[in-house]
């Protein structure tokens, strides 16, 4: 009799934030990638099987994001996944299947394998589940990347839009400098050369422009009434099961409704990463503490943590990529060292403020981020 050896379904957690996660992380339907065939490739020798695999369970059904096997194993995998996942027997083609788990306890998805011939299944196992965190490390790796990519790439074209606007002025007041009564010959010269240029400038800028409309549209910051703390509510209700994972409390100090100008999905990203952070770098059992302070001009957001003090040059670093600051993720979760410059590049990007400070009297850190009212 062939059998499963199977890990354990979550199913405490709701299927919409599931999919949710999973659509967070950019994975269903895209092309193969070297760096996750390497790992099924793994899966597959460890285990001695035939096939290996990973899959992402998607609204949709099934996604094989690396399959290495036939064909005609490839769809009695499916076949097995989609029972699997439903209860159903589980007794089939001697499958052995693995979660990947988020940090909040989210299963995205399964690394397996068929036809398994190893005589130490058990043992292995535990290396299976090693390889089911490198997965999830590559996730998050993979979507930090393509944010901070789209993030410069958004900046840029702000700068390129604001650049156009004056270049314009230059084009249309040279011109009319070589019509004005009067103007010598050479003052015309010079003035067409100023036109002319400037004239290509801007065509050259469009043409940027367009390009960055066509791959997203979106590329502006929207500039629409908003309510902060429900940005930062939003930004703590996505990040609740990872900090109950390791006993922390998040406690939010709101004193109503503050209302400023600006894009909810890019302020929702840096609180996000904010917080984030803080979840990683502090210990368990621990409190992180955010607040809203106003005033007539500015609100500013306080996330406070209870993890390790940072230095002056520490401190400095703190928002540079992939620097090293002198502090580790407490209970080894991936850091991309890339989340904060993240936060930093859509507060510039608000005309905003985001800088970092040491608690006096005890440990911790406690971020700022300064926004304008309007």
């Amino acid at each position: 009799m062939s059998k499963a050896v199977t890990s354990e379904i979550n199913h405490a957690t709701s299927e919409q934030e599931r999919l949710a996660k999973l659509k967070y992380y950019e994975i269903l339907d895209t092309a193969p990638e070297n760096s996750f065939e390497q790992i099924a490739l793994l899966a597959q020798q460890i285990l001695e099987a035939e096939c290996a695999f990973i899959a992402f369970v998607g609204e949709n059904g099934i996604f094989f994001k690396s399959w290495l096997g036939s064909d005609e194993r490839k769809v009695a995998a499916e076949t097995f996944l989609q029972r699997y996942i439903s209860r159903a027997s589980l007794d089939d083609n001697n499958f052995l299947l693995v979660p990947i788990q988020s940090a909040e306890g989210y299963i995205l998805g399964y690394i397996g394998a068929a036809e398994v011939d190893s005589p130490d299944v058990d043992k292995k196992l535990e290396m299976m589940k090693l390889l089911s965190n490198i997965v999830m490390d590559k996730l998050e790796e993979r979507i930090g990347l393509r944010k901070l990519l789209r993030i410069n790439d958004d900046r840029l074209h702000v700068l390129i839009h604001d650049l156009k606007n004056p270049m314009t002025t230059i084009g249309l007041q040279s011109e009319l400098l070589g019509k004005l009564p009067g103007t010598d010959d050479k003052v015309k010269l010079i003035a067409g050369r100023i036109n002319n240029q400037s004239r290509q400038i801007v065509s050259d800028l469009n043409h940027i422009l367009s390009s960055a409309k066509r791959e997203n549209s979106n590329f502006k910051p929207q500039k629409i009434k908003i309510d902060v703390s429900v940005i930062l509510s939003n930004a703590l209700h996505r990040l609740n099961l990872k900090a109950a994972a390791k006993q922390q409390d998040l406690i939010f100090k709101s004193e109503g409704a503050t209302e400023i100008i600006g894009d909810p999905d890019k302020l929702l990203e840096v609180f996000f990463q904010l917080t984030d952070n803080a979840i990683k770098f502090s210990p368990a059992g621990s409190k992180i503490e955010l607040s809203i302070q106003t005033d007539d001009q500015q609100v500013t957001v306080q996330i406070k943590d209870e993890g390790t003090s940072l230095s002056d040059e520490g401190l400095e670093r703190l928002f540079f990529k992939f620097a090293d600051v002198g502090s580790y993720a407490t209970a080894n979760e991936n850091t991309s060292k890339i989340g904060l410059q993240t936060a930093k590049l859509l507060v510039d990007m608000h005309k905003g403020k985001i800088w970092a400070e040491r608690v006096e009297g005890s440990s911790g850190t406690v971020f700022y981020v300064q926004l304008p009212l309007k």
